[in-house]
């Protein structure tokens, strides 16, 4: 029902894409002979070369079994468009009602900061995203942030954006958490970045490769792994 690919070149010969550094503790986008592929670093490597990957290890390895039970990896929860209509004041809406807290994550020209695209999403709802109509929408999003707790990966990457893009300056939150700084505090020796908090903690499987192939899926998968790491510390 699985492959397990321990170690560099367990990956490669089952068709693992990238390093297996970048893609342990997920499953191949390709598979091999018609089965999904997981790919785990090699238990020699990590006890004699870096034992701070014990841990994540560990967990990868339960995958197995998480996998084989159903438990994991489970469906992205689906994400809306907004088009400049009603849905985003309607999503807003329900959210200050029913989120206990919001992630947003933006994604961004880093030489001007010029705001692409915005995504927000709560636990236990379809998300919205954001990439046009940036002045209808800034009343909107400023009434959440003054509203709900708000969760960012990297909170000073992207408090200064939606300042400049769309006029919500570090005043206008109610409260603000950081996935990169709870990550930091709890395990200061591993690395601090999403895609290796997600390799650990979300129950999705790995969207990080799609930034180049699907920019909107690339975003939604931030917004969601955000949620999963935030709930998990």
């Amino acid at each position: 029902k699985l492959f397990v690919a321990e170690g560099k070149y367990a990956w490669e010969i089952l068709g693992g894409v990238g390093s297996i550094k970048q893609w342990r503790g997920f499953l191949s986008p390709h598979g091999y002979m018609g089965k999904p592929v997981l790919g785990i670093l090699h238990v020699g490597d990590v006890l004699q070369h870096d034992k701070r990957m014990y841990f994540p290890s560990q967990l990868d390895w339960r995958k197995i079994r998480r996998y084989l039970a159903g438990d994991w990896p489970i469906p992205v929860p689906p994400c809306h468009v907004w088009t400049g209509d009603s849905m985003l004041g309607t999503w807003v809406d329900g959210a200050i009602e029913r989120g206990a807290i919001v992630a947003l994550d933006t994604e961004y020209d880093p030489s001007n900061r010029t705001l692409h695209l915005l995504g927000l999403g709560y636990v236990g709802q379809a998300g919205i995203q954001v990439s046009s109509n940036w002045s209808s929408a800034s009343p909107l999003v400023r009434r959440l942030v003054q509203s709900v707790p708000v969760v960012f990966q990297n909170a000073f990457a992207d408090i200064p954006v939606l300042e400049q893009n769309l006029g919500i300056s570090y005043t206008d939150y109610l409260h603000i958490e950081d996935t990169m700084l709870e990550h930091a505090v709890l395990w200061s020796e591993l690395p601090h970045d999403l895609e290796f908090q997600a390799s650990l903690y979300s129950p999705y499987n790995k969207m990080k490769h799609l930034k180049y192939t699907d920019p909107y899926a690339y975003n939604w998968g931030d917004v969601v792994d955000t949620l999963a790491a935030h709930q998990s510390h």
